[in-house]
């Protein structure tokens, strides 16, 4: 055991703690105090429902992507490919509403204006010829 650990947890820590933990009874007090229009019960089910979703689904997939990148692809290609994975995973989800094109209005064509299908393509092939080119610098 490392000095550090046996002191317990520095004052970074407990500022952190304390200034987390006063954001989250800011939102939480926000959340009630405007119930109205926040909907405290369908903001509860949605924040448990994406905990479970969350545990059931999204982390033994990540889970086993990790493992099947641990048992394909050699070691010198294996951190930038799981790094690419990740932005790819994120880059998806974050786009994905854009892509199915959730909130358009016919009766206004200024929302969701571009092709966002088309520009996640081009961004998933940055990602992916980036880490090409990493691989290929730890090939040379």
């Amino acid at each position: 055991m490392s000095d550090d650990e046996a002191t317990g947890p520095s004052w970074s820590f407990w500022m952190g703690l304390l200034i987390g933990t006063m954001v989250m009874v800011y939102g939480f007090v926000g959340l009630l105090g405007a119930s109205a229009v926040t909907r405290p019960r369908s903001f509860a089910a949605w924040f448990l429902g994406s905990g479970i979703v969350h545990d059931a689904v999204f982390a033994p997939l990540v889970v086993l992507v990790g493992w099947l990148t641990l048992r394909a692809v050699p070691g010198i290609a294996r951190n930038p490919v799981r790094v690419a994975l990740g932005f790819s995973m994120l880059l998806v989800a974050v786009t994905w509403p854009l892509v199915r094109r959730w909130g358009a209005r016919s009766a206004n064509p200024s929302l969701l204006p571009l092709d966002y299908g088309r520009n996640v393509v081009a961004g998933l092939l940055l990602i992916w010829l980036v880490t090409a080119i990493v691989i290929g610098l730890r090939l040379a």
